[in-house]
């Protein structure tokens, strides 16, 4: 089944919940370990609400869409939508300086998909 068609509720429920346990489990990481382990979680709760995206320097397939913005030792630098690890490795290797951050966009989606998360109520027996 494709992430992106997944409207059915449950299974929404599941990647927030997922969502929610990563970022619980993250408190107790350093502070460069749990900003990895959030843009992960992040990233993957958007794949599950988007689907993938596309590398922006090649063709092929991303599964988490992460912004990664490049700066060079001669100043210039570069914004990509996403990178794929080849073409990400191959933009840490010549870059000084590597960031990665969520599109705005994306971060308006997760705040309202999780301002409008309700969870499932058990069924009483």
């Amino acid at each position: 089944m494709s992430p992106n068609t997944n409207n059915c509720s449950d299974i929404r429920s599941q990647f927030v919940q997922e969502y929610f346990s990563a970022v619980a489990s993250a408190e107790r990481l350093h502070a460069r370990e749990r900003g990895r382990t959030l843009m992960h979680a992040q990233a993957e709760l958007l794949f599950h609400l988007n689907g993938e995206g596309k590398c922006a320097k090649c063709p092929a397939h991303v599964r988490h869409v992460i912004r990664v913005t490049t700066v060079h030792e001669d100043g210039g630098g570069f914004d990509f939508d996403a990178l794929c690890i080849r073409c990400q490795v191959a933009e840490e290797t010549i870059a000084s300086q590597v960031t990665f951050s969520l599109k705005p966009e994306h971060l308006n989606q997760l705040v309202e998909v999780l301002e409008n998360y309700r969870p499932a109520r058990a069924v009483a027996a």
